[in-house]
């Protein structure tokens, strides 16, 4: 059935609800006691994750008011990700920072060159194999961390 619904945010809202009447009635009445509507959710969720890309000092990005909206949301999700795909790698922090200090100073290719040079056989291999992925586990993460563009974030939204 479709009730007219009076949130504690003081919105009105119609809403559909199924179940015996004691359940709709219960609903409702939380609604109302401490609910929020579906706008004021919303403005709540967009206001959380600002103030969340702000606390890890990331730039502000740029596009439409709607492009921001929606690009602030893929940007935490990205960077969460891209943090997990590290942690899934077994790189501890102070290895991530090593890692990330050794490729700004000597680069990409000089970076493997150095570390095949360190190991033989399947242990090179392995290891080649490992920094690759943390390269791009590495980089990455700072795209993310760095890139202004809102449009950037949802035109590249499947790569999470």
């Amino acid at each position: 059935m479709k009730y007219t619904v009076r949130f504690s945010c003081g919105h009105v809202e119609a809403k559909v609800l199924f179940g015996k009447g004691a359940d709709r009635d219960r609903t409702i009445q939380h609604w109302q006691d401490h609910g929020v509507c579906t706008d004021c959710y919303r403005q709540a969720q967009v206001s959380q994750e600002q103030k969340r890309s702000s606390e890890m000092g990331l730039p502000t990005l740029t596009g439409s008011e709607k492009q921001v909206t929606w690009a602030t949301k893929l940007r935490l999700e990205m960077i969460s990700e891209r943090q997990q795909d590290i942690l899934a790698l077994g790189i501890r922090a102070s290895n991530e920072k090593g890692i990330r200090a050794r490729l700004a100073e000597i680069g990409k290719d000089a970076l493997l060159t150095e570390v095949a040079a360190k190991f033989e056989g399947d242990k090179r291999d392995h290891a080649v194999d490992f920094y690759c992925k943390a390269i791009v586990a590495i980089t990455k993460l700072d795209e993310a961390k760095t890139q202004p563009s809102a449009k950037w974030f949802i035109e590249n939204r499947q790569e999470r």
